[in-house]
């Protein structure tokens, strides 16, 4: 699945975030691909296990 790291990363910007990533700059992409990946580790870290 991850293969096409970038189309992986389009949708889970999709699926997560609700933001379409054909409308994001380079830089903007790259920002918010590091916030949802941040969100994601913190909810992993704040999950009851």
């Amino acid at each position: 699945m991850k293969r096409n790291t970038v189309a992986y990363i389009d949708t889970m910007l999709r699926y997560y975030l609700h933001i379409d990533p054909d409308t994001l700059d380079d830089q903007r992409w790259a920002e918010t691909f590091m916030q949802l990946a941040d969100i994601r580790k913190r909810e992993l870290q704040s999950s009851p296990r």
